[in-house]
């Protein structure tokens, strides 16, 4: 496993072709800006080192993003995700509190899901 980045309120680091992005507790005090400038360099390393499986880990995710989130997704996020030819985007939630039903973010190329351990999400990523 490599780290690209280790910052105050988030790691990233890359197992093969999956970067993972882990959230930190220290989330709690983050700002919308420290939350978008992540997402962006999430996506921008995605490309950078190959990487066609992206897992968030939101089991310690501490900051809750504001009504502007779902528009920067659409217009900043999704359009690196995309570039960077992601084929799967998967989330980690602790194990009661897995959505039944996994985001699909409008206008991506890339298949969504959730899960509730780390190898299951990264053999998903893995298998597309």
């Amino acid at each position: 496993m490599t780290t690209h980045y280790q910052g105050p309120f988030e790691t990233i680091v890359q197992d093969g072709e999956v970067l993972t992005l882990t959230w930190k507790p220290e989330t709690a005090q983050m700002k919308q800006q420290d939350f978008f400038d992540t997402m962006l360099k999430f996506g921008d390393l995605a490309k950078e080192h190959g990487a066609t499986g992206l897992l968030v880990d939101v089991r310690t995710f501490g900051f809750r993003p504001g009504p502007e989130m779902g528009a920067f997704r659409r217009d900043h996020v999704i359009p690196r995700y995309n570039a960077a030819g992601v084929t799967g985007f998967a989330f980690l939630f602790p194990t009661r509190q897995v959505p039944a039903t996994p985001m699909q973010d409008d206008g991506s190329n890339y298949a969504s899901d959730n899960f509730d351990t780390r190898d299951a999400a990264v053999a998903w990523l893995s298998s597309l």
